[in-house]
């Protein structure tokens, strides 16, 4: 249809006709949750416009809380906040579980703010196939600015370079790491603005006859007598990704 003419149709020369809109555009124009990344298959994803019905809170410690609130978002006027306790764990955040993944790479991205008084923060996904558990976990931690990647023996990995987080509840940082299902490793890690090759790094695998399934969740930690918080934006879970 020719633009800026009536519905019911008209003659028109090429140049007044819009091409095709390319969809990932659009949608990034529109305001797509995944703003810095756009690689994969969005087969999860919530911002919490909703509330937090969707998910499990898991808090520990004095103060410690999880919240729906409009203080502070991005993209549909609503977050989850998270306040980490002061003491015990000192931890506050949210899980979901979501259907049995097929053998591909996944990716599993997350916009949060970042506070002065955290220790640090993880985002996880625990995949369960009835045999055994295969975990793959970014950590960034808020003092030292280093991200790090679970390994196969439990531990974190350091990935360098430093990447320094504003802390402000006003500045969403997204934190991504891709894994292959098949290969049981890593693939890459994106904290904004720097995108990590940790391809071939395995996640670590324990036994665990529980029911088939996969469990995203993120937490922070709050340095000892704190309570910080952060707000998150979005959660969202990627197939077919690199």
């Amino acid at each position: 249809m020719p633009h800026g003419l009536p519905d019911f149709g008209a003659s028109a020369s090429k140049l007044e006709l819009y091409g095709g809109v390319d969809m990932a555009e659009l949608a990034a124009r529109l305001g797509a949750l995944p703003r810095y990344d756009r690689l994969g298959d969005v087969v999860f994803s919530d911002d919490f416009a909703a509330g937090i019905n969707r998910f499990e809170a898991e808090t520990s410690g004095a103060g410690a809380a999880v919240e729906w609130t409009s203080e502070h978002h991005v993209t549909r006027g609503f977050s989850c906040k998270l306040t980490a306790g002061s003491n015990v764990n000192r931890y506050a955040g949210i899980k979901t579980i979501v259907p049995v993944p097929f053998s591909v790479v996944y990716g599993v991205e997350i916009a949060w703010t970042s506070h002065e008084d955290m220790d640090y923060g993880i985002i996880q996904a625990d995949i369960y196939t009835g045999v055994y558990k295969i975990s793959f976990a970014l950590k960034t931690d808020s003092s030292l600015f280093y991200n790090y990647y679970l390994n196969s023996a439990g531990g974190w990995t350091q990935i360098t370079p430093q990447v320094k987080p504003y802390f402000s509840d006003l500045n969403f940082i997204n934190s991504k790491f891709t894994f292959n299902v098949s290969t049981q490793t890593y693939s890459r890690t994106l904290v904004t603005p720097v995108t990590f090759d940790i391809k071939g790094n395995s996640g670590l695998i324990v036994p665990d006859a529980g029911r088939p399934r996969m469990e995203l969740w993120g937490r922070i930690y709050a340095d000892a007598g704190k309570n910080p918080c952060s707000y998150v934006d979005s959660l969202i879970l990627t197939a077919n990704d690199v």
